[in-house]
């Protein structure tokens, strides 16, 4: 319930500051007929950074950490950075086409003073696919868009359990070849590979005719995973909500052509 409120805190802010930005912009552009302003075509395009923040359910996989002596995940906001590029179609009024690619991690662990072991757990989620938006222009520099991405996402933990800081090169193949050493340093990497899609309602304002300012709220959605174990290995029984989706926050700084 707390994030449903926050997500429609963020929305109404978003469609609050894109009239106040059409309102301040229409007293620079007055020879830019506001009341038509929809009747306008976009062209040109432009590429730039775009970082995210995604809002994850961490209740199953901090359950699995705690089992495993791991300290859970103290936030469930991942800090996703990634780039983005689109070019507006002349044939398709104010429909663009690009893509765009993000990724992020986290890390928790704990160490033993008992046995002296440490866990470390990483997770690290990453998507990059195909984009199609429509734009509306607002003004001559303001513009809403709503935009889609199909593509695909990966969600890899790495699970490491070690008794030592430093390791020395031929005792390393020593124990390996040992059928009685028993091992407690050892590291294991779970795969996901998911169909990934996003849809996203942003915000864009260009400062300049080539440098422009975004920030939007969206959804990422991934469905039919495929879970490998070291990479090679099947992985049967991974809980549905160990995923990259949620809600997003995104933001974005573009250079490029913004004409209309």
């Amino acid at each position: 319930m707390k994030h449903i409120f926050r997500t429609l805190i963020v929305a109404f802010i978003l469609f609050s500051s894109s009239q106040t930005f059409a309102q301040i912009d229409s007293t620079f552009d007055d020879d830019w007929e506001n009341e038509s302003s929809f009747s306008n075509t976009k062209f040109g395009g432009a590429g730039g950074f775009t970082p995210y923040y995604l809002f994850l359910d961490m209740k199953e996989l901090n359950f699995f950490l705690s089992r495993g002596n791991v300290k859970p995940f103290s936030t469930n906001e991942l800090v996703m950075y990634g780039g983005e590029g689109y070019g507006y179609i002349m044939f398709l009024k104010n429909v663009r086409v690009g893509g765009l690619g993000a990724s992020g991690n986290l890390a928790s662990e704990y160490y033993d003073a008992l046995s002296g072991i440490k866990r470390e757990v990483s997770l690290e989620i990453n998507f990059s696919g195909v984009t199609m938006g429509y734009v509306f222009p607002f003004s001559r520099r303001l513009d809403v868009a709503l935009d889609i991405m199909l593509g695909g996402g990966n969600v890899d933990i790495v699970l490491t359990r070690s008794n030592k800081q430093n390791f020395v090169w031929h005792e390393i193949w020593s124990n390996y070849g040992d059928p009685t050493y028993s091992e407690n340093n050892y590291t294991q990497k779970i795969s996901g590979n998911f169909f990934t899609y996003r849809y996203s309602f942003n915000i864009e304002y260009a400062l300049l005719d080539w440098f422009g300012l975004r920030c939007g709220l969206g959804y990422t959605a991934m469905v039919s995973p495929e879970w490998k174990l070291d990479n090679k290995y099947d992985l049967n029984n991974v809980p549905n909500n160990i995923s990259g989706k949620g809600m997003t926050l995104n933001f974005g700084i573009f250079a490029g052509a913004f004409g209309n």
